[in-house]
């Protein structure tokens, strides 16, 4: 899972396809200087609860 976070660090997009969160920073003409792509941690459930 991918998030893509302003450069005020506010989560702009997520999505566990690296290629659609770059996709979508160029759909809303943001430049490399004014995002950045993290990968997040995946959250499993216990599947026994």
């Amino acid at each position: 899972m991918y998030g893509l976070y302003d450069k005020d660090g506010v989560l702009r997009f997520t999505c566990s396809d690296r290629d659609a969160c770059i996709a979508y920073a160029k759909l809303f003409d943001l430049s490399s200087i004014e995002f950045s792509l993290m990968a997040l941690a995946e959250i499993k459930e216990d599947e026994n609860i």
